[in-house]
Order: C-alpha cells, then sequence, then structure tokens
C-alpha cells in the first residue's frame, strides 16, 4: 500500500525538477549544438512542424532535440523535463490527428530493431535556425 502512494509523489517531484527548460549542457554537447546551428540564424519559435518535413533527429543533453528539415533548416526543440537520448539507431514516435507533430505532444524514444522503448518527454516549442544568405 505505501508502495502506491509513494509513486505517485516520485512522478510528482520528477515532474517539478523537469519543469525548469534551461537544462545544462555538458562541453560536448555544448560544441555538438554550437556545431548544428553554426551559421544559422535563429527564427520564430512555433507551435508544430509538419511530419513530412522532418529529415532525422537527434538529441543533445537531456532535453535538447534537434529536427533537420528541408533546406537545411534545423528545429531546436526544448523538451519538457528530461528525454531519453536519441542515438542514430533510434527512432521516435507520436501519436497525432494531423501531419504535423507539435509542441505538448508526447513522443516516445524506441529501437525500431527490436521495438524497445526507452521512454518519452512532452515537446515544447519548435525554434528554426536558417542558414544566412
Amino acid at each position: 500500500m505505501r508502495m502506491i502512494l509513494l509513486l505517485p509523489l516520485a512522478a510528482l517531484a520528477a515532474c517539478t525538477v523537469g519543469a525548469d527548460r534551461t537544462a545544462e549542457l555538458n562541453m560536448s554537447d555544448s560544441l555538438d549544438l554550437s556545431d548544428a546551428l553554426t551559421g544559422r540564424a535563429e527564427g520564430e519559435p512555433r507551435s508544430c512542424v509538419r511530419q513530412q518535413d522532418v529529415r532525422n533527429t537527434r538529441s543533445v543533453g537531456g532535453n535538447t532535440i534537434l529536427f533537420d528539415g528541408p533546406g537545411g533548416i534545423v528545429y531546436v526543440n526544448q523538451a519538457s523535463g528530461s528525454c531519453p537520448r536519441i542515438q542514430p539507431w533510434h527512432a521516435i514516435r507520436h501519436r497525432t490527428i494531423n501531419n504535423s507533430i507539435c509542441s505538448g505532444e508526447l513522443i516516445r524514444v524506441f529501437d525500431p530493431q527490436t521495438g524497445v522503448e526507452y521512454g518519452g518527454c512532452s515537446l515544447g516549442e519548435f525554434t528554426p535556425w536558417r542558414r544566412g544568405s
């Protein structure tokens, strides 16, 4: 009985810690993010991106996800809380009623070969970074 009561409290504590969207990046993650955004200018954040525009997905740090879009655009998404690291052999899945990936949606990180899920997180807004002219 006590275990059942403790689980919701632990989940609530995890949400509180994850509410801080300014997760610190280690040196390696900072360099990866810098490399991905070099030569690009930040645009206005948007709530959704079209699913067919996403070419690749990778993570940087605990809650930063990069979505590669058409024309060299990189959408930077700060997920709520900590998200499982997306490795090159991982994929993400989500449920949607339209053909877009939107903030607030839950994504699940999984291995497409085995079907093993590594966890999930809720997406934030998508900030486009475009190459300068």
